[in-house]
């Protein structure tokens, strides 16, 4: 299960990194406007967003530190390219960087899947097949998150490109008929 004291700091923590990467950006390079006004105010519009709705906000506040991480390693890699850390000529280090993120974010969620607790509910499938499925959902994200991330390190980048996109339909491939024998299997 997720904790909820940790959902709150992760996506401030996220917030201000996003933010201080975003005004980093526009004092180091100017030309990159553009990109790092998307950032700095996609992020705090959408979590504004997920803080209207009532109930739980423990979900949508991981999800806005995932998206912190997603909108920051693209940030960071402009920024590096602006001072010259990375040679500018090497777009390729970016699309490694986020796919390798992705992977690993994949596989995070996928390790979350089965901690999730549900509150009974008759009409869905016999509490154990849910389980069952959550446990082998659970694994197989995991193993295509982190597969997808070593292609990412390990391929060339059109190759990483189109093969990470193999573990992951193998998953959705394996989960999808498991999805299917627990929605018919409902109880009546």
């Amino acid at each position: 299960m997720i904790d909820k004291r940790f959902a709150l700091p992760m996506a401030a923590i996220g917030l201000v990194a996003v933010e201080a990467l975003a005004i980093a950006l526009v004092l180091v390079a100017p030309d990159k406007l553009r990109p790092a006004l998307v950032a700095g105010l996609a992020l705090p519009a959408l979590w504004g967003c997920a803080e209207l709705f009532r109930g739980d906000k423990t979900h949508p506040r991981f999800a806005i530190s995932v998206a912190a991480v997603l909108l920051a390693v693209p940030l960071a890699a402009h920024l590096a390219r602006a001072l010259g850390w990375i040679a500018a000529d090497n777009s390729d280090l970016t699309s490694r960087l986020f796919g390798i993120a992705g992977g690993l974010i994949l596989a995070a969620y996928g390790n979350v899947i089965p901690r999730q607790l549900d509150r009974f509910d008759p009409a869905k499938c016999d509490p154990a097949r849910w389980q069952r499925l959550q446990r082998r959902a659970a694994w197989a994200f995991v193993l295509a998150g982190l597969a997808c991330a070593v292609i990412w390190v390990l391929l060339p980048i059109r190759a990483a490109a189109l093969w990470s996109t193999v573990p992951v339909a193998a998953a959705m491939v394996l989960v999808f008929p498991l999805v299917v024998l627990c929605v018919r299997g409902r109880k009546a």
